[in-house]
């Protein structure tokens, strides 16, 4: 069974003209709601990294979840005030298999951009990666003035 969101909709236009036809598709999408579906493979979801990043008073740490890929399958670079993590996760040849019921992992590139809002270190980062789980330390730049700073006015 395909996935509704495989067929093209045609349903307004069979309501005005045919009146039972639209309680077919209506009860067909009754039943394509409440059995699970199969995506199309045009549709196959993406990989996006999961990531969450905390900001402590010297630095930004950065964890990002990469499940089933190695540091060297990732790039990081440090540009203009924003990282950039970037790759491509590629399925098994087992993955995608031609008699697959359900394909809910995202594969293909990904490209992920972090701006930071204070000026940071590009110099220093640090960056570890255990068990698909990549954490970055990117500490702030010393030039950054913190907090209110009182400016002499000179006369």
């Amino acid at each position: 069974m395909v996935g509704s969101n495989c067929r093209p909709s045609r349903t307004l236009i069979r309501a005005r003209h045919y009146p039972m036809a639209s309680l077919f598709d209506q009860m067909n999408r009754l039943f394509d709601d409440a059995a699970p579906t199969i995506r199309c493979v045009d549709e196959a979801p993406r990989f996006r990294p999961h990531i969450d990043i905390h900001e402590t008073e010297r630095e930004y740490l950065i964890a990002a979840e990469f499940p089933g890929l190695d540091a060297s399958e990732v790039s990081i670079e440090l540009k203009d005030n924003t990282l950039v993590l970037s790759g491509e996760k590629r399925p098994s040849t087992d993955t995608i298999a031609r008699d697959a019921k359900v394909l809910e992992r995202g594969f293909g590139t990904f490209s992920r951009s972090i701006p930071f809002s204070i000026e940071i270190d590009e110099e220093n980062p640090s960056a570890d990666m255990k068990n698909g789980l990549l954490t970055i330390r990117v500490p702030k730049s010393p030039k950054v003035v913190r907090g209110p700073k009182k400016v002499p006015i000179q006369s």
